[in-house]
Protein backbone atom coordinates (compact mmCIF):
# COMPACT_ATOMS: atom_id res chain seq x y z
CA UNK A 1 0.00 0.00 0.00
CA UNK A 2 1.27 3.36 -1.18
CA UNK A 3 0.82 6.40 1.37
CA UNK A 4 1.90 9.65 0.29
CA UNK A 5 2.03 12.65 2.42
CA UNK A 6 1.71 16.48 1.74
CA UNK A 7 0.80 18.62 4.42
CA UNK A 8 3.15 18.87 7.35
CA UNK A 9 0.54 20.68 9.44
CA UNK A 10 -2.07 18.28 8.75
CA UNK A 11 0.12 15.55 9.51
CA UNK A 12 2.78 16.36 11.86
CA UNK A 13 3.45 12.41 13.01
CA UNK A 14 1.40 9.46 12.04
CA UNK A 15 1.10 5.85 13.82
CA UNK A 16 1.39 2.51 11.23
CA UNK A 17 -0.43 -0.65 13.61
CA UNK A 18 0.77 -3.64 11.64
CA UNK A 19 -2.17 -6.33 11.50
CA UNK A 20 0.52 -9.06 12.22
CA UNK A 21 3.66 -9.68 12.57
CA UNK A 22 3.69 -11.55 9.54
CA UNK A 23 2.78 -8.40 7.44
CA UNK A 24 5.14 -6.23 9.30
CA UNK A 25 6.52 -2.77 7.64
CA UNK A 26 8.48 -3.15 4.55
CA UNK A 27 10.08 0.52 3.65
CA UNK A 28 11.34 0.77 -0.02
CA UNK A 29 12.22 4.52 -2.04
CA UNK A 30 12.97 6.55 1.14
CA UNK A 31 16.47 6.53 0.22
CA UNK A 32 15.45 8.81 -3.12
CA UNK A 33 13.12 11.31 -0.76
CA UNK A 34 14.94 14.81 -0.25
CA UNK A 35 17.34 15.54 3.20
CA UNK A 36 14.66 16.47 5.43
CA UNK A 37 14.22 19.80 7.40
CA UNK A 38 13.77 19.71 10.91
CA UNK A 39 10.29 21.19 10.21
CA UNK A 40 9.12 18.49 8.15
CA UNK A 41 10.52 15.59 10.18
CA UNK A 42 8.16 12.90 11.72
CA UNK A 43 8.29 10.16 13.35
CA UNK A 44 6.65 6.62 11.72
CA UNK A 45 6.06 3.96 14.63
CA UNK A 46 4.95 0.99 13.78
CA UNK A 47 2.76 -0.75 17.32
CA UNK A 48 2.39 -4.38 17.26
CA UNK A 49 1.39 -5.26 20.85
CA UNK A 50 -1.41 -7.75 21.01
CA UNK A 51 -4.95 -6.50 22.43
CA UNK A 52 -6.59 -7.78 25.42
CA UNK A 53 -9.78 -8.09 23.59
CA UNK A 54 -10.79 -11.37 22.74
CA UNK A 55 -11.88 -12.63 19.30
CA UNK A 56 -15.64 -13.73 20.84
CA UNK A 57 -16.49 -9.88 22.13
CA UNK A 58 -14.47 -8.59 18.95
CA UNK A 59 -17.36 -10.55 16.90
CA UNK A 60 -17.12 -11.51 13.19
CA UNK A 61 -16.87 -8.53 11.24
CA UNK A 62 -13.53 -7.45 9.70
CA UNK A 63 -13.48 -4.43 11.94
CA UNK A 64 -13.42 -7.03 15.03
CA UNK A 65 -11.20 -9.54 13.63
CA UNK A 66 -8.35 -6.83 12.65
CA UNK A 67 -8.90 -5.80 16.07
CA UNK A 68 -8.05 -8.70 18.19
CA UNK A 69 -4.80 -9.02 16.24
CA UNK A 70 -3.29 -5.66 16.45
CA UNK A 71 0.16 -5.85 18.38
CA UNK A 72 1.95 -3.43 19.40
CA UNK A 73 5.99 -2.30 19.63
CA UNK A 74 7.67 0.34 18.80
CA UNK A 75 10.53 1.70 15.99
CA UNK A 76 11.11 5.39 15.00
CA UNK A 77 12.48 6.61 11.96
CA UNK A 78 12.36 10.26 10.61
CA UNK A 79 11.31 11.01 7.32
CA UNK A 80 10.42 14.17 5.07
CA UNK A 81 6.50 14.44 5.48
CA UNK A 82 6.87 17.01 2.35
CA UNK A 83 7.49 13.83 0.15
CA UNK A 84 7.16 10.89 1.89
CA UNK A 85 6.59 7.03 0.19
CA UNK A 86 5.95 4.56 2.45
CA UNK A 87 5.22 1.52 0.80
CA UNK A 88 4.14 -1.54 3.15
CA UNK A 89 4.43 -4.80 1.59
CA UNK A 90 2.88 -7.97 2.32
CA UNK A 91 0.13 -7.50 0.34
CA UNK A 92 -0.84 -10.53 -1.37
CA UNK A 93 -4.52 -10.90 -1.04
CA UNK A 94 -4.86 -7.20 -2.54
CA UNK A 95 -6.79 -7.55 -5.62
CA UNK A 96 -3.75 -7.40 -8.24
CA UNK A 97 -6.13 -4.48 -9.95
CA UNK A 98 -5.83 -2.40 -7.17
CA UNK A 99 -2.80 -3.08 -5.55
CA UNK A 100 -0.46 -0.14 -5.57
CA UNK A 101 2.50 -2.36 -5.83
CA UNK A 102 1.98 -3.09 -9.08
CA UNK A 103 2.19 0.19 -10.33
CA UNK A 104 4.31 1.89 -8.07
CA UNK A 105 6.16 4.26 -10.01
CA UNK A 106 10.31 5.67 -8.86
CA UNK A 107 8.76 9.03 -7.87
CA UNK A 108 5.90 10.99 -6.27
CA UNK A 109 2.67 11.30 -9.27
CA UNK A 110 1.52 14.95 -10.01
CA UNK A 111 -1.48 13.37 -7.74
CA UNK A 112 -0.33 12.50 -4.32
CA UNK A 113 -2.68 9.91 -2.45
CA UNK A 114 -3.35 10.18 1.24
CA UNK A 115 -5.18 7.47 2.78
CA UNK A 116 -5.36 4.64 5.02
CA UNK A 117 -6.46 0.65 4.04
CA UNK A 118 -7.24 -2.04 5.88
CA UNK A 119 -6.33 -5.46 3.98
CA UNK A 120 -8.57 -8.18 4.50
CA UNK A 121 -6.30 -10.51 6.46
CA UNK A 122 -3.32 -8.38 6.92
CA UNK A 123 -1.89 -4.96 6.52
CA UNK A 124 -1.55 -1.41 8.17
CA UNK A 125 -4.07 1.20 9.33
CA UNK A 126 -2.66 4.61 9.15
CA UNK A 127 -4.02 6.89 11.64
CA UNK A 128 -2.95 10.61 12.03
CA UNK A 129 -1.56 12.30 15.39
CA UNK A 130 -1.34 15.62 16.39
CA UNK A 131 2.76 16.72 17.56
CA UNK A 132 0.97 18.83 19.92
CA UNK A 133 -1.26 16.58 21.51
CA UNK A 134 0.80 13.62 23.95
CA UNK A 135 -1.87 11.15 23.21
CA UNK A 136 -2.06 8.94 20.41
CA UNK A 137 -5.42 9.24 18.52
CA UNK A 138 -6.55 5.88 18.32
CA UNK A 139 -8.86 5.06 14.36
CA UNK A 140 -12.04 4.31 15.60
CA UNK A 141 -14.53 4.87 12.51
CA UNK A 142 -17.89 4.64 14.08
CA UNK A 143 -16.47 6.93 17.24
CA UNK A 144 -15.24 9.79 15.00
CA UNK A 145 -18.66 10.00 12.82
CA UNK A 146 -20.52 9.54 15.62
CA UNK A 147 -19.45 12.80 17.47
CA UNK A 148 -19.18 14.54 14.14
CA UNK A 149 -22.41 13.82 13.91
CA UNK A 150 -23.34 14.38 17.73
CA UNK A 151 -22.01 18.00 16.35
CA UNK A 152 -25.36 19.04 14.88
CA UNK A 153 -26.76 20.05 18.72
CA UNK A 154 -24.71 23.15 18.26
CA UNK A 155 -27.00 24.23 15.71
CA UNK A 156 -26.64 27.39 13.42
CA UNK A 157 -24.06 30.30 14.32
CA UNK A 158 -23.09 32.37 11.33
CA UNK A 159 -19.42 33.81 11.58
CA UNK A 160 -16.18 33.03 10.62
CA UNK A 161 -13.83 33.13 13.72
CA UNK A 162 -14.22 29.71 14.42
CA UNK A 163 -13.50 28.84 11.22
CA UNK A 164 -10.90 30.88 10.64
CA UNK A 165 -9.04 29.68 13.89
CA UNK A 166 -9.75 25.82 13.02
CA UNK A 167 -8.13 26.80 9.27
CA UNK A 168 -5.15 27.96 11.22
CA UNK A 169 -4.50 25.22 13.04
CA UNK A 170 -4.68 22.94 10.17
CA UNK A 171 -2.17 25.00 7.86
CA UNK A 172 -4.84 26.69 6.08
CA UNK A 173 -5.39 24.09 3.42
CA UNK A 174 -7.50 26.70 1.75
CA UNK A 175 -4.62 28.84 0.58
CA UNK A 176 -3.50 28.68 -3.21
CA UNK A 177 -6.34 26.67 -3.94
CA UNK A 178 -8.60 27.39 -7.18
CA UNK A 179 -12.06 27.84 -6.16
CA UNK A 180 -15.33 28.94 -7.48
CA UNK A 181 -17.81 30.08 -4.47
CA UNK A 182 -21.70 30.27 -5.11
CA UNK A 183 -24.73 31.33 -3.38
CA UNK A 184 -27.57 32.09 -4.42
CA UNK A 185 -31.54 30.81 -2.94
CA UNK A 186 -32.73 28.29 -6.05
CA UNK A 187 -30.57 26.74 -8.20
CA UNK A 188 -27.18 27.01 -6.83
CA UNK A 189 -26.84 23.25 -6.26
CA UNK A 190 -27.56 22.96 -10.03
CA UNK A 191 -24.88 25.83 -11.07
CA UNK A 192 -22.58 23.73 -9.12
CA UNK A 193 -23.19 20.50 -10.49
CA UNK A 194 -22.99 21.82 -14.15
CA UNK A 195 -19.35 23.78 -13.63
CA UNK A 196 -18.17 20.56 -12.01
CA UNK A 197 -19.14 18.09 -14.92
CA UNK A 198 -17.44 20.48 -17.63
CA UNK A 199 -14.52 21.28 -15.59
CA UNK A 200 -14.42 17.75 -15.07
CA UNK A 201 -14.85 16.95 -19.16
CA UNK A 202 -12.13 19.60 -19.50
CA UNK A 203 -9.60 17.01 -18.08
CA UNK A 204 -9.82 18.79 -14.53
CA UNK A 205 -9.06 16.81 -10.89
CA UNK A 206 -12.42 18.53 -9.46
CA UNK A 207 -13.48 18.73 -6.28
CA UNK A 208 -17.23 20.06 -5.31
CA UNK A 209 -18.63 20.65 -1.91
CA UNK A 210 -22.62 21.44 -1.27
CA UNK A 211 -24.93 20.42 1.51
CA UNK A 212 -27.33 19.21 2.92
CA UNK A 213 -26.81 16.00 2.15
CA UNK A 214 -29.84 13.57 0.92
CA UNK A 215 -28.69 9.84 2.31
CA UNK A 216 -25.12 10.23 3.51
CA UNK A 217 -22.66 12.86 4.47
CA UNK A 218 -20.27 11.93 1.80
CA UNK A 219 -22.61 13.43 -0.74
CA UNK A 220 -21.44 16.99 0.12
CA UNK A 221 -17.69 16.09 -1.03
CA UNK A 222 -17.52 15.22 -4.54
CA UNK A 223 -14.06 14.48 -5.96
CA UNK A 224 -13.87 13.85 -9.45
CA UNK A 225 -17.27 13.59 -10.09
CA UNK A 226 -17.86 10.56 -7.28
CA UNK A 227 -18.89 10.90 -3.33
CA UNK A 228 -15.92 10.95 -1.29
CA UNK A 229 -15.34 7.59 0.60
CA UNK A 230 -16.20 6.55 4.18
CA UNK A 231 -12.31 6.03 4.54
CA UNK A 232 -11.44 9.68 3.51
CA UNK A 233 -14.04 11.41 5.95
CA UNK A 234 -13.17 9.58 8.75
CA UNK A 235 -8.77 10.69 7.74
CA UNK A 236 -10.47 13.97 7.77
CA UNK A 237 -12.45 13.43 10.54
CA UNK A 238 -9.02 11.65 12.25
CA UNK A 239 -7.34 15.00 11.61
CA UNK A 240 -9.61 17.58 12.54
CA UNK A 241 -11.25 16.59 15.60
CA UNK A 242 -8.58 17.50 17.97
CA UNK A 243 -8.38 20.78 16.99
CA UNK A 244 -12.10 21.13 17.79
CA UNK A 245 -12.05 19.79 20.87
CA UNK A 246 -9.12 22.02 21.88
CA UNK A 247 -10.86 25.17 20.56
CA UNK A 248 -14.43 24.11 22.26
CA UNK A 249 -11.68 23.91 25.34
CA UNK A 250 -11.70 27.55 25.33
CA UNK A 251 -14.89 28.49 24.01
CA UNK A 252 -15.09 28.19 20.44
CA UNK A 253 -17.58 24.98 19.30
CA UNK A 254 -17.36 24.48 16.23
CA UNK A 255 -20.73 23.31 14.68
CA UNK A 256 -21.22 20.63 12.07
CA UNK A 257 -21.07 22.76 8.92
CA UNK A 258 -18.06 24.46 9.90
CA UNK A 259 -16.22 21.26 10.90
CA UNK A 260 -17.90 19.62 7.38
CA UNK A 261 -16.40 23.00 5.66
CA UNK A 262 -12.83 21.53 6.79
CA UNK A 263 -13.50 18.44 6.40
CA UNK A 264 -14.04 19.34 2.56
CA UNK A 265 -11.05 21.80 2.34
CA UNK A 266 -8.74 19.25 3.84
CA UNK A 267 -9.72 16.55 1.19
CA UNK A 268 -9.58 18.64 -1.87
CA UNK A 269 -5.87 19.74 -0.46
CA UNK A 270 -4.55 16.37 0.23
CA UNK A 271 -6.30 14.78 -2.65
CA UNK A 272 -4.93 17.04 -5.48
CA UNK A 273 -8.05 18.80 -6.71
CA UNK A 274 -7.09 21.71 -9.42
CA UNK A 275 -10.24 23.22 -9.17
CA UNK A 276 -12.69 23.42 -6.41
CA UNK A 277 -16.70 24.66 -6.15
CA UNK A 278 -17.98 25.52 -3.24
CA UNK A 279 -21.63 26.00 -2.06
CA UNK A 280 -22.49 28.12 0.41
CA UNK A 281 -24.37 26.71 3.25
CA UNK A 282 -26.73 29.88 3.91
CA UNK A 283 -26.04 33.38 3.01
CA UNK A 284 -22.44 34.20 2.13
CA UNK A 285 -20.64 37.03 4.16
CA UNK A 286 -21.01 34.95 7.24
CA UNK A 287 -21.05 31.63 5.84
CA UNK A 288 -18.13 28.98 6.93
CA UNK A 289 -17.72 28.80 3.18
CA UNK A 290 -16.09 32.41 2.97
CA UNK A 291 -12.98 31.30 4.77
CA UNK A 292 -11.47 31.03 0.70
CA UNK A 293 -10.27 33.21 -1.52
CA UNK A 294 -12.16 32.37 -4.87
CA UNK A 295 -11.52 32.79 -8.53
CA UNK A 296 -14.62 34.06 -9.35
CA UNK A 297 -17.82 34.32 -6.84
CA UNK A 298 -21.71 33.22 -8.23
CA UNK A 299 -24.56 34.88 -6.98
CA UNK A 300 -27.64 32.55 -8.58
CA UNK A 301 -31.19 34.05 -7.95
CA UNK A 302 -31.76 35.61 -4.66
CA UNK A 303 -35.69 35.32 -2.66
CA UNK A 304 -36.68 35.80 0.69
CA UNK A 305 -35.40 32.94 2.83
CA UNK A 306 -33.66 32.57 6.07
CA UNK A 307 -35.38 35.84 7.81
CA UNK A 308 -33.80 35.00 11.49
CA UNK A 309 -30.31 35.10 9.93
CA UNK A 310 -30.57 36.66 6.32
CA UNK A 311 -32.77 39.91 6.50
CA UNK A 312 -36.97 40.63 5.64
CA UNK A 313 -36.07 41.49 2.24
CA UNK A 314 -34.55 40.52 -0.98
CA UNK A 315 -32.39 43.45 -1.43
CA UNK A 316 -30.87 42.93 2.40
CA UNK A 317 -30.78 39.18 1.68
CA UNK A 318 -28.86 40.29 -1.47
CA UNK A 319 -26.32 41.86 0.06
CA UNK A 320 -25.62 39.20 2.79
CA UNK A 321 -25.30 36.82 -0.46
CA UNK A 322 -23.16 39.34 -2.14
CA UNK A 323 -20.13 38.99 0.73
CA UNK A 324 -18.85 36.43 -1.07
CA UNK A 325 -17.14 38.47 -3.48
CA UNK A 326 -13.71 39.52 -3.38
CA UNK A 327 -11.24 42.46 -4.04
CA UNK A 328 -10.29 41.62 -8.03
CA UNK A 329 -12.59 38.22 -8.52
CA UNK A 330 -15.40 39.25 -11.17
CA UNK A 331 -18.78 38.27 -9.31
CA UNK A 332 -21.23 36.29 -11.85
CA UNK A 333 -25.03 36.64 -11.37
CA UNK A 334 -28.46 36.18 -12.99
CA UNK A 335 -30.24 38.36 -10.46
CA UNK A 336 -32.38 41.55 -11.69
CA UNK A 337 -33.95 44.40 -9.64
CA UNK A 338 -33.72 45.00 -6.16
CA UNK A 339 -31.21 42.15 -5.82
CA UNK A 340 -28.75 42.85 -8.83
CA UNK A 341 -28.98 46.61 -7.34
CA UNK A 342 -27.83 45.28 -3.60
CA UNK A 343 -24.84 43.14 -5.06
CA UNK A 344 -23.74 45.97 -7.73
CA UNK A 345 -23.63 48.09 -4.67
CA UNK A 346 -21.21 45.75 -2.70
CA UNK A 347 -19.02 44.77 -5.42
CA UNK A 348 -17.71 48.64 -6.52
CA UNK A 349 -17.29 48.88 -2.61
CA UNK A 350 -15.31 46.13 -2.45
CA UNK A 351 -13.31 46.29 -6.25
CA UNK A 352 -15.06 42.94 -7.39
CA UNK A 353 -15.73 43.46 -11.08
CA UNK A 354 -19.65 42.59 -11.59
CA UNK A 355 -20.83 40.51 -14.78
CA UNK A 356 -24.45 39.96 -15.00
CA UNK A 357 -26.12 37.67 -17.38
CA UNK A 358 -29.97 36.64 -18.67
CA UNK A 359 -31.79 33.53 -18.51
CA UNK A 360 -32.72 34.68 -22.06
CA UNK A 361 -29.24 34.38 -23.10
CA UNK A 362 -30.46 31.03 -23.86
CA UNK A 363 -33.68 29.46 -25.42
CA UNK A 364 -35.35 26.45 -24.54
CA UNK A 365 -36.39 25.07 -27.61
CA UNK A 366 -37.99 20.93 -26.14
CA UNK A 367 -38.38 19.94 -22.53
CA UNK A 368 -38.12 16.09 -21.56
CA UNK A 369 -38.35 14.36 -17.84
CA UNK A 370 -34.82 14.09 -17.59
CA UNK A 371 -33.49 17.00 -19.96
CA UNK A 372 -33.99 20.02 -21.69
CA UNK A 373 -32.12 20.94 -25.36
CA UNK A 374 -31.78 24.75 -25.60
CA UNK A 375 -30.40 27.29 -28.11
CA UNK A 376 -27.14 29.16 -26.88
CA UNK A 377 -24.42 31.17 -28.31
CA UNK A 378 -25.68 29.64 -31.80
CA UNK A 379 -25.17 26.07 -30.73
CA UNK A 380 -28.29 23.30 -29.76
CA UNK A 381 -26.93 21.99 -26.62
CA UNK A 382 -28.31 19.57 -24.22
CA UNK A 383 -28.79 19.95 -20.79
CA UNK A 384 -29.39 16.55 -18.53
CA UNK A 385 -30.94 18.01 -15.39
CA UNK A 386 -34.97 18.56 -16.58
CA UNK A 387 -37.03 21.94 -16.53
CA UNK A 388 -36.88 24.93 -18.13
CA UNK A 389 -35.62 27.12 -14.99
CA UNK A 390 -32.16 24.60 -15.77
CA UNK A 391 -31.14 26.99 -18.97
CA UNK A 392 -30.60 29.87 -16.63
CA UNK A 393 -28.84 27.61 -14.69
CA UNK A 394 -26.45 26.72 -17.51
CA UNK A 395 -26.11 30.30 -18.48
CA UNK A 396 -24.93 31.41 -15.18
CA UNK A 397 -22.46 28.37 -15.19
CA UNK A 398 -20.84 29.21 -18.40
CA UNK A 399 -20.64 32.50 -17.27
CA UNK A 400 -18.39 31.74 -14.59
CA UNK A 401 -16.54 29.74 -16.37
CA UNK A 402 -15.79 31.66 -18.88
CA UNK A 403 -13.98 34.36 -16.20
CA UNK A 404 -11.51 31.31 -15.70
CA UNK A 405 -7.95 32.49 -17.32
CA UNK A 406 -8.16 29.08 -18.94
CA UNK A 407 -11.69 29.12 -20.47
CA UNK A 408 -10.77 29.46 -24.18
CA UNK A 409 -7.54 27.20 -24.10
CA UNK A 410 -8.84 24.29 -22.04
CA UNK A 411 -12.91 24.68 -21.28
CA UNK A 412 -14.86 26.40 -24.10
CA UNK A 413 -14.86 23.35 -26.23
CA UNK A 414 -15.87 20.89 -23.63
CA UNK A 415 -19.21 22.92 -22.20
CA UNK A 416 -21.67 20.78 -24.47
CA UNK A 417 -20.35 17.57 -22.88
CA UNK A 418 -20.39 18.65 -20.00
CA UNK A 419 -23.38 20.21 -20.07
CA UNK A 420 -25.37 16.97 -21.33
CA UNK A 421 -23.56 14.83 -18.89
CA UNK A 422 -24.60 17.07 -15.65
CA UNK A 423 -26.10 14.81 -13.30
CA UNK A 424 -27.96 15.92 -10.26
CA UNK A 425 -30.24 14.06 -7.94
CA UNK A 426 -33.70 14.92 -6.68
CA UNK A 427 -34.05 17.61 -9.08
CA UNK A 428 -37.64 16.53 -10.68
CA UNK A 429 -35.89 13.66 -10.75
CA UNK A 430 -38.32 10.40 -12.13
CA UNK A 431 -37.20 7.40 -11.34
CA UNK A 432 -37.14 4.63 -13.89
CA UNK A 433 -39.92 2.27 -14.39
CA UNK A 434 -41.56 4.10 -11.30
CA UNK A 435 -44.74 6.76 -11.58
CA UNK A 436 -42.63 8.74 -8.93
CA UNK A 437 -40.74 12.41 -9.15
CA UNK A 438 -38.50 13.51 -6.75
CA UNK A 439 -37.37 17.05 -6.19
CA UNK A 440 -36.45 19.20 -2.88
CA UNK A 441 -37.73 22.52 -3.40
CA UNK A 442 -38.15 24.42 -0.47
CA UNK A 443 -38.92 28.05 -1.38
CA UNK A 444 -42.25 29.65 -3.04
CA UNK A 445 -39.52 30.97 -5.80
CA UNK A 446 -38.27 27.05 -6.52
CA UNK A 447 -42.31 25.61 -6.04
CA UNK A 448 -43.55 27.72 -8.98
CA UNK A 449 -40.97 27.18 -11.17
CA UNK A 450 -41.54 23.20 -10.07
CA UNK A 451 -45.19 23.49 -10.97
CA UNK A 452 -44.92 25.21 -14.37
CA UNK A 453 -41.98 22.63 -15.23
CA UNK A 454 -44.35 19.46 -13.80
CA UNK A 455 -47.61 21.04 -15.78
CA UNK A 456 -45.66 20.98 -19.39
CA UNK A 457 -44.23 17.62 -18.90
CA UNK A 458 -46.16 15.70 -16.61
CA UNK A 459 -49.62 17.26 -16.34
CA UNK A 460 -51.13 16.96 -12.83
CA UNK A 461 -49.57 14.72 -10.42
CA UNK A 462 -50.40 13.47 -7.21
CA UNK A 463 -48.53 15.95 -4.93
CA UNK A 464 -46.96 14.40 -1.41
CA UNK A 465 -45.64 17.57 0.49
CA UNK A 466 -43.85 17.96 3.83
CA UNK A 467 -41.43 20.93 5.06
CA UNK A 468 -39.38 22.39 7.72
CA UNK A 469 -41.00 24.73 10.11
CA UNK A 470 -38.82 27.74 9.32
CA UNK A 471 -39.77 27.73 5.45
CA UNK A 472 -42.63 29.46 3.72
CA UNK A 473 -45.06 26.92 4.00
CA UNK A 474 -48.26 28.93 2.46
CA UNK A 475 -46.26 30.60 -0.38
CA UNK A 476 -44.99 26.55 -1.49
CA UNK A 477 -48.42 24.98 -0.95
CA UNK A 478 -50.08 27.89 -2.85
CA UNK A 479 -47.75 27.09 -5.74
CA UNK A 480 -48.22 23.59 -6.08
CA UNK A 481 -51.84 23.31 -5.26
CA UNK A 482 -52.66 24.06 -8.31
CA UNK A 483 -50.85 21.40 -10.42
CA UNK A 484 -52.20 18.42 -7.78
CA UNK A 485 -54.58 16.21 -8.77
CA UNK A 486 -54.98 15.14 -5.04
CA UNK A 487 -52.97 16.29 -2.26
CA UNK A 488 -50.97 14.30 0.73
CA UNK A 489 -49.70 16.17 3.71
CA UNK A 490 -47.16 14.56 5.76
CA UNK A 491 -44.11 15.23 7.79
CA UNK A 492 -40.52 14.73 7.07
CA UNK A 493 -38.95 12.64 10.18
CA UNK A 494 -36.36 15.58 11.33
CA UNK A 495 -36.71 18.00 14.52
CA UNK A 496 -37.15 20.97 12.22
CA UNK A 497 -40.30 19.31 10.52
CA UNK A 498 -43.71 21.51 10.55
CA UNK A 499 -46.15 19.11 11.73
CA UNK A 500 -48.72 17.86 9.75
CA UNK A 501 -51.34 20.12 11.52
CA UNK A 502 -49.60 23.28 10.52
CA UNK A 503 -48.74 21.72 7.01
CA UNK A 504 -52.13 20.62 6.39
CA UNK A 505 -53.55 24.34 7.48
CA UNK A 506 -51.20 26.28 5.05
CA UNK A 507 -52.57 23.62 2.52
CA UNK A 508 -56.46 23.93 3.12
CA UNK A 509 -56.14 27.43 2.28
CA UNK A 510 -55.83 26.47 -1.54
CA UNK A 511 -57.45 22.42 -1.27
CA UNK A 512 -59.70 22.08 1.09
CA UNK A 513 -59.52 18.56 0.13
CA UNK A 514 -55.93 17.65 1.23
CA UNK A 515 -55.52 14.32 3.50
CA UNK A 516 -53.00 14.20 6.44
CA UNK A 517 -50.77 11.82 6.86
CA UNK A 518 -48.57 10.96 10.10
CA UNK A 519 -45.43 9.56 7.94
CA UNK A 520 -44.00 9.85 4.62
CA UNK A 521 -43.95 6.47 4.03
CA UNK A 522 -47.95 5.61 4.55
CA UNK A 523 -48.63 9.31 2.78
CA UNK A 524 -46.67 7.68 -0.01
CA UNK A 525 -48.16 4.41 -0.13
CA UNK A 526 -51.72 6.02 0.02
CA UNK A 527 -50.56 8.38 -2.79
CA UNK A 528 -49.31 5.40 -5.14
CA UNK A 529 -52.68 3.06 -4.58
CA UNK A 530 -54.98 6.52 -5.68
CA UNK A 531 -53.11 8.06 -8.13
CA UNK A 532 -54.72 6.30 -11.30
CA UNK A 533 -52.90 7.01 -14.38
CA UNK A 534 -51.38 10.03 -12.34
CA UNK A 535 -47.17 10.30 -11.51
CA UNK A 536 -46.91 11.19 -7.69
CA UNK A 537 -44.62 14.06 -7.06
CA UNK A 538 -42.54 14.40 -3.42
CA UNK A 539 -41.46 17.88 -2.22
CA UNK A 540 -40.60 19.99 0.25
CA UNK A 541 -37.56 19.24 1.91
CA UNK A 542 -34.38 17.23 1.47
CA UNK A 543 -35.49 15.54 4.22
CA UNK A 544 -38.86 14.48 2.09
CA UNK A 545 -36.70 13.58 -0.89
CA UNK A 546 -34.79 11.45 1.82
CA UNK A 547 -37.52 9.31 3.00
CA UNK A 548 -38.98 8.98 -0.07
CA UNK A 549 -35.64 7.46 -1.41
CA UNK A 550 -35.75 5.21 1.38
CA UNK A 551 -39.46 4.76 0.65
CA UNK A 552 -38.76 3.52 -3.31
CA UNK A 553 -36.18 1.09 -1.78
CA UNK A 554 -38.72 -0.71 0.52
CA UNK A 555 -41.86 -0.91 -2.16
CA UNK A 556 -39.94 -0.60 -5.86
CA UNK A 557 -41.21 -4.32 -6.57
CA UNK A 558 -44.79 -3.25 -5.47
CA UNK A 559 -45.54 -0.35 -7.16
CA UNK A 560 -43.35 -0.85 -10.13
CA UNK A 561 -44.61 -0.16 -13.44
CA UNK A 562 -42.60 -3.17 -14.78
CA UNK A 563 -44.29 -5.29 -12.07
CA UNK A 564 -47.56 -3.64 -12.34
CA UNK A 565 -47.04 -4.06 -16.47
CA UNK A 566 -48.55 -0.51 -17.11
CA UNK A 567 -47.82 0.99 -20.20
CA UNK A 568 -48.25 4.67 -19.55
CA UNK A 569 -45.31 6.66 -19.09
CA UNK A 570 -44.67 10.24 -18.23
CA UNK A 571 -43.74 11.00 -22.14
CA UNK A 572 -47.17 10.13 -23.26
CA UNK A 573 -48.14 12.65 -21.08
CA UNK A 574 -46.38 15.30 -20.98
CA UNK A 575 -47.87 18.26 -21.88
CA UNK A 576 -51.45 16.41 -21.00
CA UNK A 577 -53.39 18.58 -18.16
CA UNK A 578 -56.79 18.10 -16.56
CA UNK A 579 -58.99 20.83 -16.52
Amino acid sequence: MVLRLGTPALASAICVLALSSQSMMHCAGLNSLRPAASSDMASVTSLSQKTTKSASSSGDSPMGRHRSQLRRTSISMPIPLAAADIIAAGSSNFPPARNPLTTMAPRMPTRPIYRYTILPTQGIILIMRNAFRSTEIILNPEGNMGWFEGLSGRGVRPGLANITELMNRLGNPQKGMRVIHVTGTDGKGSVCAMMESILRCSGYQTGMFTSPEILKVNECIRIGGEDVSDEDLEMAVEAIRPHVEDMAAIGMECTRFEVLTAMALVLFKLLSVEIAIMEVGMGGRLDATNVVDPEVAVINGVGVEHTRFLGSTVGEIALEKAGIAKKGAPCVTINTGEALEAIAAYCERVGAPLVAVSASDAEVVSTKPDSIDMLFEGELITVGLPGRFQAGNAVLAVAALSQLPDYQERISDHVPEGLSAVSWPCRMQKHIAMPLVIDVTHTSTGAARLAEDVAEIYGEVVLVIGMLEDKDLRGVCSKLAGVASNVYVTAPQSPRAAPVERMAAAMAEFRGDAQSFPSVDSALDAAMEERGDDNVLVTGSFRMAEEALIWLQKRFARYSTYSQGSTSTAASRAGTRKD
